[in-house]
């Protein structure tokens, strides 16, 4: 049962620090940016609090055994109570699929909807930064985890399962403190679809919808190599790339795969040590892969079909 303890909060929730404090971070980032020299093509773009805002947040916040909570007017506060008890409920669904551990207190904003979530300036500071490289960008969700009312509470549970496992990815990828998460960020060559997919992958498991929407891409792109449908379909490419890696070389493997992402500072680095071949053959072996897959699904079906009885039905009349 979860126990609430009220408060109120006049303004927006954030991380309160000065304007000399914001000056050392952006110069903090940019020396490691010049330092980078073998990324001469990657920037770290720095997000100003310039949302335009049609409202005034007035947040209340109440605390459960993880969480703080902030919600705003009497319908937020209902959103608000929903979101706590899945949250809570989740955890340790998360932390059994991730395989870490969950930070023990962690602040939740929760919007009423969308239009509201994109006013809000929660998060927009320079320590939850956005690194962008030549080859993608990650963003990072911060101190602060936001939901938004979407009319589906089903959705939102999504926002909540996905959020959770991305604030224990990140901490574990990149660092606990600010610091750590931006030279990590700063140095780390990884496209971004690598941890979206690995997050949605290990969040929903392989769905039965996934599956289909993959295997109608892959028989509409054959033509295409893999990192080219990486390009036009991230999500779900991406997701039947962690399959793939799970299913061929196991969990172990997979699981050392996505460490070694930081330790070797790149995906193809990573691949080399890990999977003992370039990122470019492992490409090559997904489409081969699915390929025999769905080849042997098709002649199964035709045999299913070659093996069914006809049979006339007489009609009276």
């Amino acid at each position: 049962m979860l126990q609430f303890i009220n408060r109120n909060f006049k303004g927006i929730p954030h991380v309160a620090y000065t304007k000399g404090c914001k000056w050392t971070i952006l110069l903090f980032v940019l020396s490691f940016f010049i330092q980078a020299t073998s990324f001469a093509q990657t920037y770290l773009e720095v997000y100003g609090q310039n949302r335009v805002q049609l409202r005034t947040f007035n947040f209340d916040f109440f605390d459960t055994k993880h969480f703080r909570i902030y919600h705003y007017d009497k319908a937020g506060r209902n959103l608000a109570r929903y979101v706590a008890e899945e949250a809570e409920r989740h955890i340790m669904i998360i932390e059994n699929k991730i395989g870490g551990q969950f930070p023990t207190r962690y602040e939740i904003v929760v919007f009423n909807n969308h239009d509201e979530f994109n006013q809000s300036n929660i998060g927009l500071n320079a320590e939850s930064q956005i690194r962008q490289m030549q080859a993608g960008k990650i963003n990072f969700a911060g101190d602060v985890l936001k939901v938004y009312f979407t009319g589906s509470h089903a959705d939102v549970k999504n926002q909540i399962r996905e959020g959770l496992a991305r604030v224990m990815v990140e901490k574990m990828m990149f660092g606990e403190t600010t610091r750590e998460i931006i030279k990590n960020a700063i140095s780390l060559d990884l496209p971004q679809w690598v941890m979206d997919a690995y997050i949605a992958y290990k969040v929903y498991d392989w769905e039965p919808s996934q599956e289909i929407a993959w295997k109608n891409i892959v028989q509409e792109n054959t033509q295409l190599p893999f990192n080219r449908i990486l390009e036009k379909y991230p999500k779900e490419a991406g997701i039947a790339f962690w399959k793939y890696l799970y299913t061929t070389f196991g969990s172990s493997i997979s699981e050392d795969f996505l460490w070694s992402l930081k330790e070797e500072k790149g995906i193809n680095a990573a691949s080399k040590v890990t999977l003992a071949q370039p990122i470019v053959n492992v490409y090559k072996n997904i489409l081969t892969f699915y390929n025999e897959v769905y080849a042997k699904d098709a002649l199964n079906q035709q045999q299913l079909d070659s093996n069914l009885k006809k049979f006339d039905l007489e009609l009276k009349n």
